[in-house]
């Protein structure tokens, strides 16, 4: 059983994925000031938390919550346009959140251990539960 909206104890679940975006560095400011402004807003409404880490032609995002949401979730995102070649790299039940509801998100990205961004570290979200993920093409 995973742990409801309303934040009860016991497991959650957690999804993690990658994708490739297809936002062009024109518009990548705007687009992810939109991402970043939708997400906070319903993310917090349906009890879901996470960290989202960005490299110029990638994502790579976790996501916590009740399993139902988190799924229903996940498959609207993956709909989303600004982003292709979706791969799910895990999916379970966790003993506990990494962030917790409500908890002030970080103002400065750091950058995930083993991912070479070649970026400013304050272009993301810190995403330190992908620290141990595999590059694409690894």
């Amino acid at each position: 059983m995973t742990e409801t909206a309303a934040g009860n104890s016991g497991p959650v679940f957690r999804l993690i994925y990658r994708s490739r975006s297809r936002i062009g560095a024109a518009e990548r400011k705007y687009q992810l000031g939109k991402i970043f402004s939708v997400a906070r807003s319903s993310n917090k409404k349906l009890g879901v938390t996470g960290a989202l880490l960005i490299t110029d032609d990638e994502f790579v995002q976790a996501l916590e919550g009740p399993e139902p949401v988190v799924r229903q979730l996940y498959l609207k995102i993956s709909k989303d346009k600004r982003h292709e070649h979706l791969e799910l790299l895990e999916s379970g039940d966790v003993s506990t959140r990494r962030r917790q509801p409500g908890s002030t998100p970080p103002r400065k990205a750091v950058p995930a251990h083993g991912l070479d961004t070649g970026r400013d570290p304050a272009a993301g979200v810190s995403a330190s539960s992908a620290g141990s993920l595999p590059r694409r093409g690894s």
